[in-house]
């Protein structure tokens, strides 16, 4: 954003729209409230489930792929006429991972991280004030299926199950449970004035 900005002075002289520095758009509820689930997304792993990352090379693998725009365009429309691209992709590579690990496990997850700026309403400020917010505005929706379902299910409806997860699980009131439970546990960043551009990063 800051940097589309910095190109966009450059080129006309001037900033259609200026990037939002003011922390005040966020106000946690008093006293902050919020379920468990909020807390237990950005808990730390339990120990057999840490990433060593010293060793994670020799488990992981990184890959990089180049997709022709008519495939997309293909993928999108066998994936259903409300589908998009990135529901559409993301349906695609479950059913392709649930396809290759087969009935070596039962159950498989898939997660996305989330800009809050589109998604998150406001009553204090105008929604603009939002988009052109600088600062950390992710959180993150899971979801998880059984390998089976996955697999039998058209792709249609994996994609479908895509689009709920993220809906049902990044709205308004999960924005605003994620800020109270930063309130509630990182008060001292606000008290000490610093702002809260990156609450999450910093908790």
């Amino acid at each position: 954003m800051i940097a589309n900005a910095w190109s966009e002075l450059a080129r006309s002289g001037m900033i259609a729209a200026a990037p939002n520095l003011d922390c005040s758009v966020f106000r946690p509820r008093a006293p902050p409230t919020y379920s468990s689930s909020v807390g237990k997304l950005f808990m730390p792993l339990e120990r057999e489930r840490l990433v060593n990352a010293l060793t994670a090379s020799v488990s992981k693998v990184g890959r990089t792929y180049y997709v022709e725009e008519q495939d997309l365009a293909m993928l999108r429309a066998q994936a259903g006429g409300r589908a998009t691209l990135l529901e559409a992709v993301c349906a695609y590579i479950w059913k392709v991972f649930a396809a290759v690990v087969g009935s070596s496990d039962e159950k498989c997850r898939m997660g996305w991280w989330v800009d809050g700026r589109r998604r998150r309403r406001l009553t204090t400020a105008a929604p603009a004030a939002m988009r052109n917010y600088v600062g950390n505005v992710i959180t993150y929706a899971v979801a998880e299926a059984s390998m089976e379902g996955i697999r039998r299910l058209p792709l249609p409806g994996v994609a479908s199950m895509v689009r709920e997860s993220i809906k049902s699980a990044v709205n308004d009131e999960h924005f605003q449970e994620l800020l109270d439970w930063v309130e509630q546990g990182c008060g001292e960043v606000r008290r000490d004035g610093d702002c809260r551009g990156g609450w999450v990063a910093r908790c």
